[in-house]
């Protein structure tokens, strides 16, 4: 698609976006365009509401409760939903269970626009909670990118510490395509943290790009969705100036965070983007699930 195209579409989504809104027709869980950079190619307001809700609303969410072992005679259940955005799954959450104080989510976003938006758009859900840190700019995939950065404030990635903010503990945690975009010393310290607020019973739930035999069979012969020729700590990449981009690690190097984290590997479920045949299709990526070691 050339730019002019997409800048049309842009265009149009706009215009439909600030008609509804004055019409008052806008849920306020869902984030203006101008915020959303995973938008599609929307022109309407009902197709761009539908890209932002279906997939979490039928797939995502539904699979991470079977996953979870959830049943709506469960007592209290507690989904945090590490690196949110926009909070797609915090939105097939309320929807789901609205204001049950028993069902609550927690989510948490670096990234300030996301945050605000969330802020205001949960105020009056006291069932969900937003938790969010500055990150410093060389550990943020996204704002590395954007040379109107220069701030050099912020925690290291290493830094975050979620226990203590939390009152109770998690059922489960998911992350989904947050360790695509992290070093290897970063996500052991955030599956430590995970490790750390998981119920008793509770389990893991983390996308990745995973590289095994198979998956780098496919990389070589060109099956798989992308090609990753740059090698980083543990990883391949596309990008060599902003490895962030794209972390796909090697299986191995994938388990070994995990043991040394504190946590069991349940099972691996892998997707479709390396070109193999999945083996879950809530997401393209590989799903590790993980219960913290006894």
């Amino acid at each position: 698609m050339s730019r002019s195209v997409r800048r049309l579409q842009d265009l149009a989504l706009l215009a439909n976006w600030t008609r509804a809104e004055r019409a008052g027709g806008i849920d306020p869980r869902i984030p203006h365009p101008g915020i959303n950079f995973n938008r599609g190619r929307a022109t309407t307001v009902g197709a761009y509401v539908s890209g932002f809700t279906e997939r979490a609303q039928k797939d995502e969410l539904p699979a991470l409760l079977e996953i979870a072992g959830f049943t709506d005679s469960d007592d209290h259940f507690v989904l945090l939903d590490y690196g949110c955005g926009l909070g797609r799954l915090g939105y097939a959450f309320t929807e789901r269970f609205d204001h049950d104080e028993r069902r609550r989510y927690i989510g948490y976003e670096i990234e300030p626009d996301a945050v605000a938006f969330l802020r205001s758009a949960y105020a009056g859900y006291s069932n969900v909670s937003i938790l969010s840190d500055q990150l410093r700019l060389s550990d943020s995939y996204i704002e590395i990118q954007q040379p109107d950065k220069t701030s050099t404030g912020g925690i290291a990635a290493e830094s975050v510490h979620l226990a203590a903010r939390l009152d109770e503990p998690v059922n489960l945690v998911f992350s989904h395509s947050v360790f695509t975009h992290m070093y290897r010393e970063p996500i052991l310290h955030v599956l430590k943290e995970m490790r750390a607020v998981i119920a008793t019973d509770g389990l893991c739930v983390n996308t990745w790009l995973l590289v095994d035999e198979e998956a780098a069979s496919n990389l070589a012969s060109g099956r798989a969705d992308r090609k990753l020729p740059f090698a980083g700590d543990g990883f391949r990449t596309y990008d060599e100036e902003n490895p962030l981009a794209c972390t796909a690690y090697d299986i191995e190097v994938a388990r070994s965070l995990y043991n040394a984290a504190g946590h069991e590997i349940a099972d691996i479920r892998f997707g479709s983007w390396s070109g193999r045949k999945p083996r879950q299709d809530f997401t393209y990526q590989d799903v590790v699930i993980s219960r913290a070691k006894g």
